[in-house]
């Protein structure tokens, strides 16, 4: 939210009233009087609350409103409820089914997900939504931070493996078998486990240190260092939407791991556009199956040797995918505005 939030506060004098179940959010450390931060720390309240709000606008990143437990509001029907992406994944394959049949607005980040949503509903004929070709801010903060830092040449080149967590991703299938791959090359091999893979099996990454103490290879599970995410010459994945974000932010190239999909919805492929997720794969780097991973030094050296090609490949596809590349907190901004505006003037 933090690209909307600081545009409305720039430009615009609105009340702001921020609801989180997070109590370290960083909204608590933001001194802006405009704003009105809230913890709330169960359904007990939360529940209640969203069914009794009074307020022009609902911004929310959660998706299956009026499914469960969160509901629209039972003061007032005329609340616009705008969904914000947190990721550019595919929202037919990576939501349940009518996920976002409850909104009006969607801010959609990708000519991908504008796509996918005017075809669910016509597919289930269900209510259009008011789609804005608004674009992703954590994308373009992250590309401003990149392009603002000051950049070194890794030597020996540094590769980052960073698993999803979901069942049978990386760690779970295969971490073995592609770090002993990996042990042959001089690269420098960081395996930065998702956190929550680290708080339910932290004996798994000791025997993991154990076994690579002493090769190019860290293990790392000490997640107050520095994220060397954007410091990678490449980035191995199997399904993680961080693939899109390193990709899209350094211009540097991907290896996927064909690791089992996480499927929310298994009627996705019943409309004409396809995920993104899988569309991409072999556009932004590469896809190895696991049992292809004898393959996986040769295609990082390709990456290295061909770094030009692809930095090209993935800044076009980059234009041509994501809407309003370094201005998508201008245009959700200015919706907002304007919207909120035509209201008070009814």
């Amino acid at each position: 939210y933090s690209g909307l939030i600081y545009y409305l506060f720039d430009k615009y004098d609105i009340q702001i009233h921020y609801v989180t179940i997070d109590p370290n959010d960083k909204i608590f450390d933001d001194e802006i009087e405009q704003i009105h931060s809230y913890y709330v720390a169960s359904d007990r309240y939360l529940i209640p609350l969203f069914m009794k709000l009074d307020s022009d606008m609902c911004i929310m990143t959660m998706p299956d409103l009026q499914k469960y437990h969160i509901k629209r509001s039972k003061v007032r029907d005329d609340i616009e409820y705008v969904y914000v992406v947190h990721g550019v994944g595919s929202n037919a394959m990576c939501l349940r089914k009518g996920a976002l049949d409850w909104y009006d607005t969607v801010f959609c980040p990708t000519t991908d997900s504008e796509s996918e949503i005017r075809e669910m509903e016509e597919l289930y004929n269900t209510k259009a939504k008011t789609l804005i070709e608004a674009g992703y801010m954590l994308i373009d903060e992250m590309i401003e931070k990149y392009e603002r830092s000051e950049k070194k040449e890794n030597n020996p080149p540094k590769i980052l493996i960073a698993p999803s967590w979901q069942p049978d991703n990386i760690i779970d299938s295969c971490a073995e078998e592609l770090l002993d791959q990996l042990s042959k090359t001089d690269y420098e091999i960081i395996l930065r486990p998702h956190p929550q893979m680290v708080r339910h099996y932290p004996e798994k990454f000791e025997e993991l240190h154990k076994k690579y103490d002493g090769t190019n290879i860290e293990v790392q599970t000490d997640f107050s260092s520095n994220n060397p995410v954007m410091e990678a010459d490449v980035l191995i994945t199997d399904w993680s939407d961080i693939s899109f974000e390193f990709a899209f932010t350094t211009k540097r190239p991907v290896l996927f791991i064909d690791t089992p999909m996480k499927v929310m919805n298994p009627e996705y492929d019943k409309i004409k556009t396809a995920p993104i997720n899988l569309t991409l794969r072999n556009v932004i780097g590469k896809a190895l199956k696991p049992d292809q991973l004898d393959q996986v030094n040769g295609v990082i050296s390709e990456f290295i040797s061909n770094r030009e090609a692809y930095c090209k490949t993935i800044t076009d596809t980059l234009n041509q995918r994501v809407f309003n590349v370094g201005r998508s907190s201008i245009i959700y901004g200015r919706y907002v505005i304007k919207k909120l505006s035509a209201k008070k003037h009814r």
